[in-house]
């Protein structure tokens, strides 16, 4: 893997988390159009690799 590839899924990762923790302290309802368009494309995203995971039956690469 080189170097560009780990420091973007790095990077991926840290702005995930930074989303989630603004999520959880953010009214849905007061977001601009732009910001919940981009939060429903990091719903759906997320929950077809949740289902891709279920379906390879690959979470044991997450716990690892």
């Amino acid at each position: 893997m080189s170097n560009m590839s780990y420091c973007r899924h790095e990077n991926t990762a840290s702005d995930l988390a930074d989303v989630w923790e603004d999520w959880e302290n953010t009214d849905p309802y007061a977001l601009s159009e732009h910001e919940r368009r981009g939060r429903l494309k990091i719903i759906v995203l997320v929950r077809e690799m949740h289902e891709q995971f279920e379906a390879d039956d690959t979470y044991d690469e997450v716990s690892a």
